[in-house]
């Protein structure tokens, strides 16, 4: 089913602003091949009820946008920052941002959401290999890459 992918860049836009507090772009990436692997990987899968679909959406952030969301999200100088700390805001991040994707995966309601996995590189190729990318966006702005992944149907790989 086609979606607007205007409207999901959008709603991407505003999220990350909020979650991050620095407005910037995103778009559609277009053709099959997946983004590389950055910093901080995160998945969340999806089951569509009734429907015996299992999809998720993917979130990779560099060092820098994960840096800036959880400065952002947590009231804290990055210097204050654990790797604990890092990790949580990028699994909050992979949380909200999927929202965006949501009409991408179904027009249903009716969607059982997982939490946030962490995915290193391997389990990111492994994902990306066992399922379809249905649709994906890219932000790139002042040497920084945030890529957010719909992928249908998902098959979890080993978390970190």
């Amino acid at each position: 089913m086609a979606h607007n992918a205007q409207r999901i860049s959008e709603h991407l836009m505003s999220t990350w602003q909020f979650l991050s507090g620095e407005s910037r772009p995103f778009a559609p990436l277009p053709g099959e091949a997946p983004p590389p692997y950055l910093n901080h990987g995160f998945y969340l899968p999806i089951d569509i009820q009734g429907t015996g679909t299992h999809c998720g959406v993917a979130v990779l952030l560099c060092h820098d946008d994960a840096i800036a969301a959880a400065t952002h999200m947590l009231g804290m100088a990055a210097s204050d920052l654990s790797e604990a700390d890092v990790n949580d805001a990028c699994s909050e991040v992979c949380n909200v941002l999927s929202a965006s994707a949501f009409p991408e995966l179904s027009e249903s309601n009716h969607l059982s959401i997982g939490l946030p996995v962490a995915l290193d590189a391997t389990g990111y190729a492994d994902t990306h290999r066992s399922s379809r990318l249905a649709a994906a966006y890219q932000s790139q702005h002042a040497g920084k890459s945030l890529y957010v992944m719909v992928y249908e149907p998902i098959v979890p790989a080993a978390a970190v």
